[in-house]
């Protein structure tokens, strides 16, 4: 069940209509249900698994509290619960590795279940902050189960604390038009965003990559470059989906990514506007305990890289992903290491007294140093990777292979969202609604026109259902 489909938002309906229609201490039953509902139009073999592991944490939650001080209870839980994700995830990748030069017979394909490294990852972090003292163990299982299978945030994140999320499972209040109303819309923008926007990225660097022996230099080099917009914007599109998806019932959830993470001018700046449940999970649950064995500057820096290889990791099993990874780890370093030579440098040349100039340069650098690397994020293995970089010398015609109405279209729209961005700055969407009900009717006319008219012929999933 797609978030963009008719099918989504005709569920998300019914179970909102139900959810206000019936008495409020059903409702946290109804939403568990919902979950599990939603996850096996997806995923029916693995609710099972979703189950079980929701209620293992549930149980290994007042475990670890009666034995906080003990080690090995908070290892074994941890490697409990991770435990089918590692195996889903990575058993072909190491299997083969080992097994290269040996009998492929032993391997074996089993279907990855979706959102497993989203909902592992929230248990985890639930059993470590009931170790470190932040919460107690809770009792109402139907908050734990629904801790895991809400399906705003099942399949993608974001990544949300118990703390945070679980204090809004009480669900007393009564309905609220406004609320409803403005996160309807905040789906409907991360739909025109999703289809309009990055799903014509999407067909521009998938033609372009499924033909790459046809295609010129430019083309390669502008796929490279559509490919970090696309990311963001289809990351970002997710992101209010699922805002909106929870608002409707009354839940604040993280904004996951920055609207204009694309504008960023160092890579250190777009993991700070990036991914920040991810980014900021790694940093409390694994960043800040490797540091306590040490305080020097190199250990702090080999922690960073580790960071960042598992970042790569959690994306997926593959050469690409670890080299991904490593590269950002690598990149972030030089950055640090480099920042007070760099602005020295910067200071006595004079370029920051033209902050405008010196930001545009700062962004192109980024923009092609992403392009660079987000070829390996692309790319299984090394083949694929120097196929691309290969074929940036090809020097035949320029031939349109992706066409030139979906390269005007994505110019045309990017600009478009940018300025939009600039003028929204900090706020959401619906922040923007204006008072007069006629305006705002025409607002949403126009964005349910323009998904059908400016739709690519080819429609692309969610990035970041794969992971």
């Amino acid at each position: 069940m797609n978030f963009t489909s008719i099918e989504y938002l005709g569920f998300l309906l019914f179970i909102v209509t139900l959810f206000y229609g019936i008495i409020p201490k059903y409702r946290l039953r109804l939403l568990v249900l919902a979950g599990y509902v939603f996850y096996s139009f997806l995923s029916w073999k693995y609710c099972f698994l979703l189950l079980i592991m929701s209620l293992l944490t549930y149980l290994l939650g007042f475990w670890v509290s009666k034995n906080r001080k003990e080690n090995w209870v908070i290892s074994t839980s941890i490697f409990l619960i991770l435990l089918p994700l590692l195996f889903f995830k990575y058993y072909n990748f190491f299997l083969i590795e080992i097994l290269s030069s040996g009998n492929s017979n032993f391997i074996h394909s089993y279907a990855f279940p979706i959102g497993i490294s989203f909902f592992s990852f929230q248990m985890v972090s639930y059993l470590v902050d009931i170790r470190r003292g932040y919460l107690l163990p809770e009792p109402s299982l139907g908050k734990v189960l629904l801790h895991h299978a809400f399906f705003p945030v099942l399949l993608s994140g974001p990544i949300e604390r118990s703390r945070k999320l679980m204090s809004q499972f009480d669900f007393q209040l009564n309905f609220d038009y406004k609320n409803v109303r403005n996160g309807l819309f905040q789906i409907l923008w991360g739909i025109f965003k999703k289809i309009v926007i990055a799903n014509n990225l999407a067909f521009y660097v998938n033609t372009i990559y499924k033909n790459i022996e046809k295609s010129n230099g430019i083309e390669v080099y502008m796929a490279m470059i559509f490919f970090v917009f696309q990311i963001v914007i289809d990351f970002s599109a997710y992101n209010d989906i699922a805002m909106g998806s929870a608002k409707v019932f009354g839940i604040k959830i993280t904004k996951n990514i920055h609207d204009r993470a694309y504008a960023s001018t160092s890579r250190t700046q777009l993991w700070q506007r990036w991914h920040v449940s991810l980014t900021s999970w790694l940093r409390d649950y694994v960043f800040f305990p490797l540091s306590k064995f040490s305080k020097k500057t190199y250990w702090l820096y080999c922690n960073m890289l580790i960071i960042y290889l598992l970042s790569g990791l959690w994306h997926g099993a593959s050469w690409g992903f670890i080299l991904w990874g490593l590269g950002n780890g690598i990149w972030l370093i030089i950055e640090q290491v480099s920042k007070k030579a760099r602005f020295s440098f910067f200071e006595k040349t004079g370029i920051l007294n033209y902050p405008k100039v010196f930001n545009l340069a700062a962004w192109l650098i980024f923009i092609n140093a992403s392009a660079f690397f987000d070829v390996f994020f692309l790319s299984k293995n090394w083949p694929e990777i120097q196929s691309k970089f290969s074929q940036l010398s090809a020097i035949q015609p320029f031939g349109f292979v992706a066409g030139k109405r979906v390269i005007l279209l994505i110019l045309c729209s990017l600009v478009f969202l940018e300025i939009f961005n600039l003028y929204k700055n900090e706020k959401e969407i619906y922040e923007l609604l204006p008072k007069n009900i006629t305006i705002r009717w025409l607002i949403y006319f126009s964005l349910c026109l323009s998904l059908f008219y400016f739709r690519p012929w080819e429609s692309s999933t969610f990035m970041y259902f794969k992971f």
